[in-house]
């Protein structure tokens, strides 16, 4: 069992697949006990795991991450970190700016996106073209602002 947030996963196998899946708790109707023994992954380590990235619904690749952040994300991020490695620096202007290690992945993007108000995407230059395209077409649905 993983938790993540207020989302419980349960990690396990499942005949057809090589690899272990997750599933959300919250999603089971019920639940049988069987006799049937369990089958262990060989060589299957729970915290290499979540370290590759499976949580952050990633296929393991990562991405150097910079951001100029406002105050109230950089509190934030101080207490939640985005990775081990990551560096706060404040700033002149009142902003901070943050450099991380991340997992690249739709969840890195739906993140960015849910805070694009309070941070500006420095590098790597495709993700800040990629979020600048995203909130272009976004503020179009929206039409003129007569």
């Amino acid at each position: 069992m993983v938790q993540r947030g207020p989302v419980c996963y349960l990690i396990a196998t499942v005949e057809g697949y090589n690899e272990p899946r997750r599933f959300a708790v919250h999603r089971f109707l019920r639940v049988v006990q069987t006799d049937a023994p369990s089958k262990v992954l060989e060589n299957f380590n729970l915290q290499q795991y979540l370290a590759d990235g499976a949580m952050a619904f990633s296929n393991g690749q990562t991405l150097y991450l910079e951001l100029e952040v406002e105050p109230v994300l950089a509190n934030l991020l101080t207490e939640t970190p985005l990775s081990p490695d990551m560096k706060l620096e404040p700033q002149q202007n009142g902003k901070t700016y943050i450099a991380a290690t991340v997992h690249k992945g739709w969840q890195l993007n739906h993140w960015l996106l849910a805070h694009a108000n309070d941070l500006t995407v420095l590098a790597p230059i495709e993700l800040r073209d990629m979020i600048k395209q995203k909130l272009t077409a976004a503020l179009s649905r929206y039409g003129s602002s007569t």
